[in-house]
């Protein structure tokens, strides 16, 4: 494969054009002028680019580390040459899916029949993986752990075929081997459950088999003993009917006895409409407690009587005390009340004296008047008229008149005023007010007593509804309650004997059931005797066949549900089909056995190809480094793991480690171009980015006549910071050197 052009809408590449030589071509440019971006761009054409990949805190995912800055979609073409035909690849998308649209045609118009997803793998020969860690050069030189890698250089390297894969040959005897056994999973276990299921299936069919055969047997003996029990119950049923209808004939004599002795109470005991028992002792009850009301009632109203006789008695007594003889009144009290009104009355009339204020008006008046006749006899002195002497004399005389009737209206008040405490004291009160009260109390302690007392004759002489009720129904007075127990005892024997008629009315309707459902002829000769029983009841004869026939129907449902789960199941066709099925699983198991020999003896052929892989890739890179060093290093050995040493043939070993920069970087690239030479079709182009940075001017010189020898069969891609390598090869025509 040869690239002709590339156009790319890319990261910081803006439809921005490359074009290529078919040999060794030298693409130089300063920083951030886009070479590591036309790296990473054909790759993404011809390997597309990750969708599913997400951003992480170290590196943003390709798809948003590629995305353009011109906020276009990502886009490319690529113009190139591939097994003699000239291919033009177009790849488009969207932000999610970049370059997930492909178009690739021939120069005539035609399908190249390429597709996203093969489009890498077919033009260069190798996959995503091994194109990365062989023909893309870059820093670090080569990552390590790659298992196709390693699978490819196993192949090449022992028998110059790729398609001679060991490891898929290992990989399809280990799915050979899951599909047989893989954990639980696989033909072998999935038999050994199937023949596990059949050996119980087979079990449970016996012990199906056996457990019907054991309840048809009980069945049979259940059965059997049914029949036994139900003859036993039909001889005891007609001795039963025959003691029925002994039975029978009694209990209508003793009904006979019951309902005569009943209607004898009903026509000569009771009255006509005798009420119920609950109704006598209903009203039992209310004659009671009304009784007992009244006489509570009466209780109280004697009470209050007595009370209100010594509030009377002690009100005459304090009026006596007080007044002495005292007036006539219908009652004690009146007499008492009238003794202290007469006295009420004397006690206004004295109060009224006691508070006249007359002595004190002239008192007054006759001090004015000799205070007058004081300054008439002092104004003599000063003026000698005889009408001041007669004024003074004539104020004097009339001082002197007040005064003494002053002094006898003052004598007479005090007189009033102690009758008047005097009359208070002998009734013991404080003032006329306390006489009121005793008066109205007196008379008030009078009216309730006449009505108390006229409530208690009311309460004497009338008797309660109950009591009417009562002696309308026995006829009696005097003591109608003894008469109504005697009613309630003759009632209560009725009620008595109306249940007795009952209980014997349905015995003889059960014995009368009895003796038709037995249906015995009457004759007391075939009546077996009770020792032919056995000493078995019928109770207990009719619990044991109840229980026996539920076990038989029990029985019954577990025998068909047994069958049923028997279905048409059979132990020996079940043991047969397992019989096969354990041939199957025993061809199986030495299959198995088998793809495991098959797997050891392929590891120790791995193990000996791995042997023969690291020299002979050592091999190579050792003829190329000491190219590159001018035979400083002739050998190297590689790891699995792709790990290098080299050293030289009297020297030990170093690793890239152990080296300077400049040597380290050379062992890589030497190894790199060594696994490519192994791994690579012939003309599956090398990029190389920015490979020789640390390398010194002479092993750059050499790095390059490798690179121009190479290049004579496949197409190179040098990326470059620096301008040496291209004024190296400057005037070689065989040698395109492009300035970005």
């Amino acid at each position: 494969m040869k690239i002709r052009r590339m156009f790319a809408t890319f990261a910081g590449l803006n439809e921005s054009k490359l074009e290529l030589e078919p040999g060794l071509n030298i693409i130089e440019g300063a920083n951030e002028s886009g070479k590591s971006t036309w790296c990473a761009f054909l790759r993404a054409m011809l390997y597309g680019i990750p969708t599913r990949e997400r951003d992480t805190k170290e590196r943003p995912a390709e798809k948003n580390l590629y995305r353009p800055w011109s906020g276009a979609p990502i886009s490319g073409r690529l113009e190139l040459e591939a097994d003699g035909r000239e291919i033009t690849v177009e790849r488009s998308g969207t932000d999610s899916a970049p370059l997930r649209s492909l178009r690739a045609y021939t120069s005539g118009g035609g399908d190249a029949r390429l597709t996203a997803e093969d489009i890498g793998e077919k033009l260069t020969g190798a996959s995503r993986e091994v194109f990365e860690r062989s023909a893309f050069v870059s820093s670090p030189p080569l990552p390590s752990g790659s298992s196709e890698l390693e699978a490819r250089i196993l192949a090449t390297v022992s028998s110059g075929d790729e398609s001679a894969n060991a490891s898929a040959a290992e990989a399809r005897l280990r799915e050979w081997q899951r599909r047989l056994r893989y954990n639980k999973h696989g033909e072998i276990p999935e038999l050994e459950n199937e023949i596990n299921s059949l050996r119980r299936e087979a079990e449970e069919c016996r012990e199906t088999a056996d457990l019907i055969d054991s309840l048809e047997s009980e069945l049979r003996e259940t059965s059997a003993r049914e029949k036994e029990l139900e003859d036993l119950l039909k001889r005891m049923g007609s001795a039963e009917s025959a003691a029925a209808r002994k039975e029978l004939a009694a209990a209508r004599e003793r009904l006979e006895n019951i309902e005569r002795e009943l209607r004898n109470i009903e026509e000569n005991v009771l009255p006509e409409g005798c009420p119920s028992t609950g109704e006598l002792r209903s009203l039992e009850g209310r004659v009671t407690a009304e009784r007992g009301a009244s006489a509570a009632r009466l209780k109280d109203l004697d009470a209050e009587l007595s009370k209100l006789d010594r509030r009377i008695f002690a009100a005459v007594d304090r009026a006596q005390h007080a007044h002495g003889a005292l007036p006539n009144a219908e009652t004690l009290a009146g007499r008492a009340a009238a003794g202290a009104q007469h006295d009420l009355d004397k006690a206004m009339q004295l109060e009224k004296s006691a508070s006249d204020r007359t002595p004190r008006r002239f008192a007054i008046l006759a001090a004015l008047l000799g205070l007058a006749a004081v300054c008439c006899f002092v104004s003599v002195l000063f003026i000698r008229s005889g009408v001041q002497i007669f004024c003074g004399a004539a104020a004097a005389v009339c001082c002197l008149v007040l005064a003494v009737l002053a002094a006898r209206s003052s004598r007479k008040r005090t007189l009033s005023r102690t009758s008047l405490e005097e009359l208070l004291r002998g009734w013991n009160a404080d003032s006329p007010d306390a006489l009121r009260e005793f008066i109205d109390d007196t008379r008030s302690a009078d009216a309730r007593r006449t009505e108390c007392a006229e409530r208690a004759a009311g309460l004497k002489g009338e008797p309660s509804p109950a009591e009417d009720e009562l002696e309308a129904l026995t006829g009696e007075r005097g003591q109608p309650l003894d008469a109504l127990r005697t009613l309630i005892s003759w009632s209560e024997k009725r009620d008595a004997l109306q249940v007795s008629a009952l209980k014997e009315r349905a015995a003889i309707d059960a014995l009368k059931s009895s003796v038709l459902a037995e249906g015995a002829d009457g004759s007391e000769e075939d009546v077996p005797e009770a020792e032919a029983f056995s000493g078995v009841t019928r109770e207990e004869a009719d619990t044991e066949l109840k229980n026996l026939r539920l076990r038989l129907n029990g029985l019954r449902s577990d025998i068909a549900r047994a069958e049923g789960q028997l279905g048409a199941r059979d132990a020996a066709i079940i043991d047969e089909k397992r019989g096969r099925l354990e041939e199957r699983l025993a061809e199986r198991e030495r299959r198995y056995r088998a793809i495991d020999t098959a797997l050891e003896a392929l590891r120790r052929a791995g193990d000996e190809l791995r042997s023969r892989f690291s020299p002979a890739l050592g091999k190579e890179t050792a003829r190329i480094l000491g190219e590159l060093t001018g035979g400083r290093y002739d050998r190297v050995t590689v790891s699995r793991e792709f790990r290098p040493e080299a050293g030289r043939e009297a020297s030990p070993l170093r690793s890239g480690a152990q080296l300077s920069r400049g040597t380290s970087d050379q062992l890589w690239f030497a190894l790199r171009l060594a696994v490519a030479h192994t791994v690579l079709p012939d003309d599956t182009p090398l990029i190389l980015d920015d490979a020789f940075v640390t390398f010194d001017d002479g092993r750059l010189e050499a790095a390059l006549r490798l690179l121009e020898r190479e290049a004579e069969t496949r197409q190179i891609l040098l990326f470059t910071c620096h301008s040496r390598e291209a004024r190296m090869c400057a005037g070689r025509e065989e040698v395109n050197i492009i300035r970005l």
